[in-house]
């Protein structure tokens, strides 16, 4: 059987790819029962992988045999991404380099594809994994419902969710620490000596958001301040509605509160350059906090404090948990929440008197 391909060996031993690639490199992460099963079929048909074959030795790095094809998929058409538009690229910018990254340390392609979600969407993620041979897909999974991660589940190929947390279905999942993260925000903001703390609250819930509220809500209560309702305030999709909101809630600039909490980055910017338009000066007037640490935070003027999220190590976890479903590891599904840091850069600053 000359043309023997990999893919061929997979099939007859029922098992992935990666798990016919793990036991021709003679890696861990499948069970000997697996890897007897594929070397006996490899035995019987007498394949022989490329790395044995008596070949030049200077074999172009390019040409080298890769381990498998990761599918990356995201939905265009989710609540989040319809309405936030430009501010969930942002974030989802450094999930895909991240992964990107992370895949091809570990010699594996890496294929994007956006798909919506409708009627069509497992039909159309099944026809991509057939014809591109794919081994495992990562979900991007932000505001999802978990159905559509189940129909993906369903199509039989190994899968992972990241940036969400789904407490409901059966998958491998990866997320930040949204609670502890806001929390920090919130008591480092009384340590500077606010006391009158508001919150940039978007108009679109996601999990994430929720976590975040209640967390920044939780370290105010326990250092004895509410967080006032007149001190909310809820932000639109554009920067128009944004500008709108602010306008109208500090046009008299009597009652400002000195500090903000934004639950993402993009709706911290966005309000800093609407207050610096209306000569309220940041951090002179009002301090500003976010949440993610995308690149252009810390080039604006003032350099945004935010909470860093470790996107690289969530990417790292999520292309491990997905390796490890490939080549057959556990069948326990494994929830990970990684933890965040406060980045603390010029757009806070501490009260001259403690309030």
């Amino acid at each position: 059987m000359s043309n023997l391909k990999i893919k061929d060996i997979a099939k007859m031993a029922g098992v992935s790819t990666t798990a016919v690639s793990f036991a021709l490199n003679n890696k861990e992460g499948i069970s000997e029962e697996t890897r007897k099963k594929i070397l006996d079929i490899v035995n019987d048909c007498g394949y022989m992988p490329r790395t044995l074959m008596k070949c030049n030795t200077t074999e172009d790095s390019d040409t080298r045999r890769r381990a498998g094809l990761i599918l990356l998929l995201s939905c265009p058409n989710s609540p989040f991404t319809i309405v936030e538009g430009r501010r969930v690229g942002l974030a989802f910018y450094e999930i895909i380099n991240s992964i990107e990254k992370c895949a091809n340390d570990k010699q594996y392609d890496l294929l994007f594809k956006s798909i919506n979600m409708n009627e069509e969407f497992q039909s159309e993620v099944r026809e991509v994994v057939e014809n591109h041979n794919v081994d495992g897909i990562i979900i991007a999974s932000t505001a999802i419902p978990s159905r559509y991660i189940q129909q993906v589940q369903a199509i039989g190929v190994p899968a992972v969710a990241i940036d969400a947390y789904y407490t409901d279905i059966d998958v491998d999942c990866i997320v930040m620490d949204n609670y502890p993260g806001a929390y920090k925000a919130g008591e480092y903001l009384y340590g500077l000596g606010h006391r009158k703390i508001g919150y940039l609250q978007s108009l679109l819930r996601i999990n994430n958001f929720d976590e975040r509220q209640s967390g920044f809500e939780a370290a105010l209560a326990d250092c004895g301040i509410p967080l006032e309702k007149k001190y909310m305030y809820q932000i639109g999709p554009s920067m128009d509605e944004c500008e709108a909101v602010l306008r109208e809630a500090l046009f008299d600039k009597r009652d400002l509160p000195t500090a903000l909490f934004a639950e993402s980055d993009y709706l911290a910017l966005g309000a800093m350059q609407i207050l610096q338009k209306m000569g309220i000066d940041v951090p002179g007037d009002i301090s500003i906090i976010g949440f993610d640490n995308i690149p252009i935070t810390s080039i604006v003027t003032p350099a945004l404090t935010t909470v860093g999220v470790p996107w690289q190590d969530m990417a790292d976890m999520a292309v491990d948990a997905l390796i490890r479903r490939m080549g057959g590891g556990k069948k326990m599904s494994i929830k990970t929440r990684i933890g965040v840091e406060l980045v603390t850069r010029d757009s806070c600053r501490a009260l001259d008197e403690r309030i």
